[in-house]
């Protein structure tokens, strides 16, 4: 499944259809165990935002890379991860196997045209 983001696009493994599902807030792209839904921040895996200044980024996060818009401006993409109990209990396996292939997602990530990607 092809997910676009803001100058970026990526893709989800076909087998984590029903399992993640995808939101958009603020910019950002928010990837969350369906299983989870009704938990309002629990059920989160990863977010990505293409922020200004990385350090300025709360919470567990990674640099994946630096994309470049059209202008010459360049973004840093970060993956803000889920906090400590992130799922339930009875999920916790689950969310760990996803979260441990989120590389896979890293790497499918091709930017928009005009936009320019380079992976850390």
């Amino acid at each position: 499944m092809r997910i676009d983001g803001e100058g970026y696009s990526f893709e989800l493994p076909d087998n984590w259809n029903g399992i993640v599902g995808v939101s958009r807030i603020r910019g950002g792209v928010t990837l969350r165990l369906l299983w989870e839904d009704g938990r309002t921040h629990s059920s989160v895996l990863a977010t990505f935002k293409a922020v200004k200044r990385p350090a300025a980024v709360k919470g567990d996060n990674e640099r994946i890379g630096i994309l470049t818009y059209p202008s010459g401006e360049s973004r840093t993409l970060v993956a803000v991860y889920g906090r400590e109990g992130a799922c339930s209990e009875e999920n916790a396996d689950l969310y760990w196997r996803l979260f441990d292939k989120l590389y896979f997602v890293y790497k499918s990530i091709r930017p928009a045209g005009g936009y320019s990607w380079q992976m850390f």
